[in-house]
């Protein structure tokens, strides 16, 4: 068993260092990048240090390079998080089920197995060849992270189900104060939910112990609210820290959340969750190295594969070592929306951190979708 992030990255450098894209010159995939592709890009596994904290790298896929913000790129990298440019567009292709279990826990040892076996996962880089087109998330749409099937659940002719038992942990819009959230009612007559927010004040040590609520209720307009002030608020002002507003899909009324950060908002809030208290159970929101949260904080985010699709799993050993393993899952990304022309590339992250263990080094692998290596 890994016990320390310096071993997992011998492992995973290691994996990096023997898969080459394909052991054979003439295969169409070729480390070189000169492979039967008339000297295009057939596969490279590059390294992308992106360890700082205020700037990404900024990488084209077509010659698997670092190029400026101002050139044309297609992917993003800031540490963990992966973001692509405006007018492209990404897929999973294979999402590595063998991984995780039929809750979405990771399976440790199938991890680490994972890990120490670098042909294997060259070979599943190799098989995800195509993608079907209905598939493809655009970057103009929005991945909004607090989900509201993870307050309640109304299924069409069937009895709604209250998930009072997920909480999600928010920063407020100014970033001074949190709040833990959960739902304590829904009337499926009437589409109200009503969320819970116990709010750690500014210059607070801990959550109250006495929530104030926000019953929504709106079928044709947005709705906001600011946990700090404990009222609904304007969503044309900026002190709101989660909107609602109902959509029609699936034979259902559903709740669209947003959080005002990141892509739905111009302020600061971000969230952690959902998670049940039985399992984890802060007693402050203020992100620090002991409740791990300033590394899992999220916000709403541009149409990106990797926001369902994660491309790691976090600390799972239990080990409070904050480890990233990756989950050698494989992606596609179409560089141009407009275009039928130009062929998706695929990609697949291999190790976040260097032979040192330092992280925020990144070891990935890209190709044209169709490369087998065969």
């Amino acid at each position: 068993m890994f016990t320390n992030k310096k071993t997992l990255a011998t492992v995973l450098a290691s994996t990096a260092i023997l898969t080459a894209c394909g052991s054979d010159s003439n295969s169409p995939i070729d480390n070189g990048g000169n492979g039967g592709n008339g000297g295009d890009l057939s596969c490279k596994t590059i390294s992308i240090e992106a360890s700082s904290y205020s700037t990404p790298v900024y990488i084209d896929l077509k010659s698997a390079t670092e190029v400026g913000i101002d050139d044309a790129w297609h992917i993003a990298v800031q540490r963990s998080g992966i973001t692509l440019n405006a007018g492209t567009s990404s897929a999973i292709v294979d999402k590595r089920t063998d991984l995780f279990d039929a809750d979405g826990a990771p399976i440790v040892q199938n991890f680490e197995a994972a890990s120490a076996d670098p042909i294997a996962q060259e070979q599943v880089f190799s098989a995800a060849t195509s993608v079907a087109a209905e598939d493809y998330v655009s970057t103009d749409e929005i991945f909004h992270y607090i989900k509201s099937d993870d307050f309640y659940t109304a299924p069409y002719q069937q009895p709604s189900v209250l998930n009072s038992d997920n909480y999600y942990i928010m920063e407020s819009n100014t970033a001074t104060s949190w709040a833990k959230v959960h739902a304590s009612n829904y009337d499926e007559q009437t589409y109200t939910l009503t969320l819970d927010f116990y709010v750690q004040a500014n210059e607070s040590a801990a959550f109250s112990e006495t929530p104030v609520s926000w019953t929504i209720n709106t079928l044709d307009h947005d709705a906001c609210f600011d946990f700090d002030q404990g009222i609904e608020v304007s969503c044309a002002t900026t002190d709101w820290d989660i909107k609602a507003f109902y959509l029609y899909a699936n034979h259902q009324l559903t709740k669209k959340l947003s959080l005002n950060g990141g892509a739905s908002g111009s302020e600061k809030v971000r969230a952690y969750g959902p998670y049940k208290t039985a399992d984890f159970d802060p007693a402050s929101g203020k992100p620090d190295e002991t409740n791990g949260l300033s590394f899992t904080y999220a916000i709403d985010t541009s149409g990106n594969i990797f926001n369902d699709y994660n491309w790691y799993a976090y600390d799972i050993l239990d080990a409070g070592d904050h480890s990233i393993w990756p989950t050698f899952r494989t992606y596609a990304i179409d560089t141009d929306n407009t275009s039928t022309d130009d062929e998706p590339y695929k990609l697949q992250i291999l190790n976040y951190y260097n032979e040192q263990g330092v992280s925020g080094n990144l070891t990935v692998r890209i190709a044209p979708l169709s490369a087998t290596g065969e």
